[in-house]
């Protein structure tokens, strides 16, 4: 189950977006690329301290230009990176499993 916000307990794994890249409330396009790598970074701190993914929500099917653009420059800098390892969703399963991302029992 995947869900936008903190982790919260749950019987199911629950793997979370932190980062919406859509401005639902104005514009209904993608937010601000400055104001993105803002959150992300915020997001990243936080990761740092509990050892929690940073997940951005996505929404394909209503991408405007602007979204796209975003994306394609964020996996190309992120992929030129040691420090950024992007994780299948099935390893992501598996860490929640195993407890390593929080979840009631």
């Amino acid at each position: 189950m995947s869900v936008y916000g903190p982790p919260k307990p749950a019987s199911l794994a629950v793997i979370n977006s932190n980062v919406d890249i859509m401005d639902w409330h104005g514009t209904r396009g993608c937010r601000d690329h400055g104001l993105l790598v803002q959150a992300i970074i915020a997001q990243l701190q936080h990761a740092f301290d509990d050892g929690q993914p940073v997940g951005l929500l996505t929404h394909h099917l209503v991408h405007d230009e602007s979204a796209w653009l975003f994306l394609e420059r964020l996996f190309t800098v992120t992929a030129q990176s040691e420090a950024c390892v992007w994780l299948p969703i099935r390893t992501l399963i598996g860490r929640s499993a195993a407890g390593a991302i929080p979840r009631s029992t």
